[in-house]
């Protein structure tokens, strides 16, 4: 009995033996085989990493190239653009004394012509009043004073002119026609004239003369 009991157990072992042992083998492959697939994916992302650094070396090489180009190229148009403006500004201040220069000398005889037409017209309108003065009082006086009546001529006098004080009219005074005499005379040679025109032609107006202010005042 204890025999066969031994035999019935040592039959069963051998088949859970062999079971456990390919199941561990098919589980052993399956980790090698992605072992062997992460290994490879691995390779590839190293790969891929060293394409994309090296791309961004030369990248990154290009835009510092192209920045330090760019602010050089800034750099020389602000100096230039400053030395310009400093030139400019340079000029600007030179115009800018020679003008002042210019019209300070224009300005000081402007006030001084200013200052000598504001005396003539203080002049004139000073000469304008006693012009008005002399005048009105001139009417004044011409109007009030009686008149003489002019003097008898004979046909060979020259005409009388009669002048007035404080006036400019140099007046012929009409000729007064003698008066008739009651004896005969001897007919008188006829006047020569220098200009050899007749009597009536020598009687003519003077001409307007101007008033002399400094012998009136």
């Amino acid at each position: 009995m204890d025999s066969e009991a031994e035999t019935c157990s040592s039959g069963g072992s051998p088949l859970s033996s062999a079971s456990s042992a390919s199941s561990s083998r098919e589980a052993d492959r399956q980790i090698l085989e992605w072992a062997a697939k992460l290994e490879l994916e691995t390779a590839e992302v190293k790969q891929h990493a060293q394409v994309l650094a090296s791309q961004r070396r030369e990248v990154s090489t290009v835009v510092d190239a192209a920045t330090a180009k760019l602010q050089r190229e800034m750099r020389h148009r602000f100096d230039t653009l400053d030395q310009r403006v400093a030139r400019l500004e340079q000029s600007q201040a030179e115009l800018l004394q020679r003008l002042s220069e210019s019209v300070a000398p224009v300005q000081e005889q402007l006030e001084q012509m200013t200052g000598v037409l504001a005396s003539l017209s203080q002049e004139v309108f000073t000469l304008g009043s006693r012009q008005l003065q002399m005048e009105s009082q001139w009417h004044r006086n011409n109007w009030t004073r009686p008149r003489s009546a002019p003097p008898s001529r004979c046909d060979g006098d020259s005409p009388q002119v009669d002048h007035f004080e404080g006036t400019t009219l140099e007046v012929a005074a009409p000729a007064v026609v003698s008066q008739v005499q009651t004896r005969p005379r001897a007919k008188s040679p006829s006047p020569s004239y220098p200009n050899g025109g007749g009597g009536r032609s020598s009687y003519k107006r003077p001409r307007r003369t101007l008033i002399p202010w400094d012998e009136t005042l």
